[in-house]
């Protein structure tokens, strides 16, 4: 918070009025989502220091009229300065109590030093709690554009006459995170409205998407925003319109990333940005475009681990499309990220699909039964804890499904054809299934068409063109340099841990590089099908029970799978040790 209110204050006042603070008048600040007011309270306390510090340098004397000493002959802010500063914060809130809170905490700050003055000095009665410019509202729905009568918390931006007309030049908070389920389920109005009502509102969009939107409409041409919002803005595909709409808008200032600082609840990976609305279609020059943007991965609240200049507008010379994540990190990796846009994506060339439905998911949990001697006809059901890279733990680790634990889940035929055909050919079809969530990419092979991918899985079905073998494929998605593609690409979607959220639209994007069929035989194409079989027959002969050198030959297979995969990218040394070094990879093998 305090950084949110100091970096986006300081660069209203550097970027705004750069000559002195005597040129800039004080800045309209907005948090059109107050709550109990601690960023309002953060911001009146920064600009009332600031004011002070001025006005001591400048014009330290009883004369000024912004001044006026305290009984210990200390110069203060008088009254009038200090009320002419909070007649610029403004805030919005739904919970009618938060905006009491809010009035009342500003209320008390604006009257702390009545003490400290004399009497005389002091005669001036403190305003009315209730002229404080918060109000009670939903900031998202505005009263004229009311269609439904279940939206009863709209909100009339007449509350605010000189600011709301103007724009105002700062608007900063920690909007809620609503994502699209729970929205469906408790505010189906609301979800109707900004449907309607904002570009932002596509796909499963979440609440803060709209958030970002509804800032750079209320900031004025030139001026600040700042939230707090989660990590998916970097590379979520329901995000893609508010990214695109930044981009288009804005010139992004700095992002902050605290997404791995473990004091956050579980669920929570926040990061910060501050940007300056500008158009970047029509006024932007050549210099406004090309800006780089700080980047700073947080170790601690306050401790910043790393810094990085990136550029979130420009993607190997091409302008930044809606499906594409914003490259964030080290300057080798992100030039490596782009170098590898040249190549064809997997979506592209093969089928990749989500698994199932969320509601499939709930349908198969009454299909699945225990038997550990399926038949012919049966479908072993697997998921992302019983995936592993080239290997299926079907019947050795135990499947979640839904709160409930398997050791041998099965799903037979004519069940699976009841809950829906369309998954009964995918699931007897050849296949590469891929682990949902994991540290690295983990992918599988299911040669016989045997297996049913459950909940939170990707499949990658034969390729749309061309007879490339799905063991190819396999070797790709497992190598180090895939999972560095997808660990880096899409940061967003990283959680505490070192754990990704992966699905089809991440996989879609992987880099894929063709055979080529005219290399002299053996070429580098039949010897990654080679060693890839050599690795399933392996793991099949030995299931569980690795010998130590059975794991040294894996680690062998493994290291010359990584070398030709390397030489079909054509990477570099430089690039190679840049994939050695990711922290990431470092992490899971060290």
């Amino acid at each position: 918070m305090q950084y949110v209110v100091k970096a986006t204050i300081d660069c209203y006042f550097k970027h705004s009025h750069p000559l002195s603070f005597a040129d800039a008048p004080i800045p309209q600040v907005l948090d059109p989502t107050c709550g109990g007011g601690a960023f309002l309270l953060s911001a009146y306390q920064h600009l009332l220091d600031r004011y002070l510090d001025y006005q001591l340098l400048v014009w330290a004397d009883s004369a000024n009229p912004a001044l006026q000493r305290d009984r210990y002959g200390q110069l203060q802010l008088s009254f009038k300065a200090r009320q002419h500063i909070l007649s610029a914060i403004h805030g919005i809130d739904l919970d009618p109590q938060a905006v009491l809170i809010t009035q009342v905490s500003l209320w008390l700050k604006f009257i702390e030093p009545i003490s400290s003055f004399d009497e005389s000095e002091s005669s001036s009665s403190p305003i009315p709690i209730d002229s404080i410019s918060i109000h009670c509202g939903n900031a998202l729905i505005a009263i004229d554009d009311q269609q439904n009568d279940s939206l009863t918390s709209d909100f009339c931006w007449r509350a605010f006459p000189n600011a709301a007309s103007h724009g105002f030049d700062i608007v900063m908070g920690n909007p809620p995170y609503i994502d699209a389920e729970q929205m469906t389920v408790d505010l189906p109005a609301w979800r109707s409205y900004c449907t309607a009502h904002y570009q932002t509102a596509t796909g499963n969009w979440d609440l803060f998407c709209v958030f970002i939107e509804k800032a750079l409409q209320l900031c004025r041409q030139g001026g600040f925003t700042s939230l707090v919002v989660p990590n998916k803005l970097l590379s979520a595909d329901y995000a893609s319109a508010a990214r695109l709409l930044l981009s288009q808008t804005s010139r992004m200032v700095s992002i902050r990333d605290y997404s791995q600082v473990s004091v956050f609840a579980a669920s929570v990976y926040p990061i910060v940005y501050i940007n300056q609305k500008i158009s970047l279609q029509t006024e932007a020059t050549d210099s406004d475009i090309n800006q780089s943007t700080a980047y700073e991965q947080m170790q601690t609240l306050e401790q910043i681990g790393e810094t990085y200049e990136i550029s979130l507008h420009c993607r190997s010379d091409r302008v930044t499309t809606p499906a594409q994540p914003w490259l964030v990190g080290k300057p080798s990796a992100v030039q490596l990220l782009q170098r590898l846009e040249q190549f064809p994506k997997l979506g592209a060339i093969a089928q990749v699909l989500g698994a199932a439905t969320v509601a499939e998911a709930y349908l198969l949990k009454d299909l699945i039964q225990e038997n550990s001697a399926p038949s012919i006809s049966d479908f072993r059901l697997v998921n992302s804890g019983t995936i592993d890279r080239y290997l299926l733990h079907w019947g050795q680790k135990p499947l979640r499904y839904l709160k409930q634990s398997y050791c041998h889940p099965v799903v037979s035929e004519a069940s699976l054809f009841d809950l829906s055909p369309k998954r009964l050919a995918q699931a007897k079809q050849t296949k590469i299934i891929v682990a949902g969530m994991s540290r690295r990419l983990e992918c599988a092979f299911d040669p016989t068409g045997s297996i049913l991918a459950g909940k939170s899985t990707t499949i990658v079905l034969p390729p749309i063109q061309g007879a490339i073998d799905l063991r190819y494929l396999l070797a790709l998605l497992n190598s180090r340099l895939a999972s560095f593609y997808i660990l880096n690409c899409f940061q967003g979607n990283r959680l505490q841990g070192g754990y990704l959220r992966i699905g089809a639209p991440q996989l879609r994007q992987i880099p894929i590089v063709l055979p080529d069929y005219n290399q002299p035989q053996p070429n580098r194409y039949d010897r990654i099908i080679d060693l890839v079989d050599q690795r399933l027959r392996l793991q099949l002969e030995q299931a569980s029970l690795l010998t130590r050198d059975d794991q040294l030959q894996l680690r062998a297979i493994d290291q010359e799978m990584d070398a030709l995969v390397y030489a079909l990218y054509q990477l570099e040394d430089r690039e190679i040790e840049t994939i050695a070094n990711d922290p990431s990879l470092l992490a899971i093998h060290g």
